[in-house]
């Protein structure tokens, strides 16, 4: 009965996972098209003949002025909660209470890093390269992962 049950429970698990993934990717409304404006929007970024001067699209560090600002921590922005008891630490304000994301309030089923996941792993070697290339400094000073390795985004 306990191993009828426990079996049950693993199905009952997998079902419900299912579903949420079911429900997150039709909450994306993800399609081909979609996918395609994201490679083009890529291939844009790509191009080396054009300099990057939107500065959502700059390379992070080089905004942060790392070497001019004596920064105690340096945390992913994606990523900052895990961090908070730190910097409220460091920054003497343990009473100020994190403000959470969108997921954490529950507004959203997915969060953007599972969003990240499902367009990269689209991307083709070649453009992923050019990727780590031109942001290589903001994988190693911020401590992003490449996209396969461990700690990168969960899959949807």
């Amino acid at each position: 009965v306990e191993q009828a049950t426990a079996e049950q429970a693993t199905v009952e698990q997998a079902t419900a996972e299912q579903a949420t993934v079911e429900q997150a990717t039709a909450e994306l409304a993800i399609n081909a098209s979609d996918f395609t404006m994201f490679k083009e929007f890529i291939d844009n970024v790509l191009d080396i003949d054009v300099p990057i001067t939107d500065v959502h699209l700059t390379a992070q560090w080089s905004n942060m002025q790392i070497c001019q600002f004596p920064y105690d921590v340096l945390v992913q922005f994606e990523d900052s909660g895990r961090y908070w008891e730190l910097v409220q630490e460091l920054t003497n304000t343990r009473d100020t209470p994190y403000p959470g994301s969108r997921t954490d309030r529950g507004q959203d089923t997915i969060n953007s890093l599972q969003v990240a996941d499902y367009f990269y792993k689209h991307l083709d070697q070649e453009r992923l390269d050019l990727i780590y290339r031109i942001y290589e400094m903001d994988f190693k000073v911020l401590g992003y992962p490449k996209y396969g390795e461990p700690g990168f985004p969960a899959k949807l």
